[in-house]
Formats: C-alpha cells, sequence, structure tokens
C-alpha cells in the first residue's frame, strides 16, 4: 500500500517566498500549502485538528516577554486574563518565558474554571452552556 504524502503547512508573510516554497516541495512529493500569516496558520490548524483553541507562544528572550497569538472558542478567548494587543487574539504576556512552567498551568487552570463552571469549550467555537439540572 503505497504511503500518504507528509502534509507540511508553510507560513510566511512573504508570499511570493511561501509560494516558492511549495511549489518546491510539491515537486518532491510533499503535499504542500501556504498560508500568510500566524493567525491563519493557527486558525487552520484549530480547524483540521478540531481543537477548541490554538495557541502560539512568541518569546523574546532579551526582555524576558511573550505575545501569544490564540484563535479557538471565543469563551477561550475572553476568560484570558493577560492585556490584549490586537482584535482579542494577540496577547501581552510580560514576564512569561516558559510554555511548561508558566503557559501551560495557566491554560490548565482557565479549562478547570469552565469546568467547574458547566462551560465546555468547542471546536465549532460555540461554547456549550452549563445544563441545566433536572
Amino acid at each position: 500500500m503505497p504511503q500518504a504524502p507528509v502534509r507540511v503547512l508553510v507560513v510566511d508573510d512573504e508570499e511570493d517566498f511561501a509560494t516558492a516554497l511549495v511549489t518546491r516541495l510539491a515537486r518532491r512529493g510533499f503535499e504542500a500549502r501556504a498560508t500568510f500569516s500566524g493567525a491563519a496558520a493557527l486558525a487552520e490548524l484549530r480547524h483540521g485538528e478540531k481543537l477548541a483553541f490554538a495557541a502560539l507562544l512568541v518569546t523574546d528572550i532579551n526582555t524576558q516577554n511573550s505575545l501569544m497569538l490564540v484563535k479557538g472558542d471565543p469563551e477561550v478567548i475572553r476568560r484570558i486574563s493577560y492585556a490584549h494587543v490586537e482584535q482579542d487574539e494577540v496577547f501581552d504576556l510580560p514576564g512569561v518565558v516558559s510554555r511548561k512552567k508558566q503557559l501551560i498551568p495557566y491554560f490548565t487552570s482557565l479549562l478547570k474554571e469552565m469546568a467547574n463552571e458547566g462551560v465546555t469549550p468547542t471546536a465549532r467555537g460555540q461554547t456549550q452552556p452549563p445544563q441545566a439540572l433536572p
């Protein structure tokens, strides 16, 4: 049985570069496509993998600060307590430099809080409200 081609998503804001790279990858047998922004790539990842949300952390090691781009269920995004930088998708995380020690515990507590309230984020972006008790 033939093996499925490896899928590659090229993310670059320079469309000519991204398109040329996709062409080269396709010639080598990869299933490649391009997107031209990090936000579009996260949205595509979220949709393709049926995720409630997807996040990308970009850290500046010189300033010891990070920016986080998030695509996802509106209720998850609404509950993020860090300062919004752009359109409720980009957040400023001063002093956050570790995904493992800082960001994962933050999202874990956020999701636990939602669960304790009976709120379930969904991949469709329509948060499931708490269920009424019979």
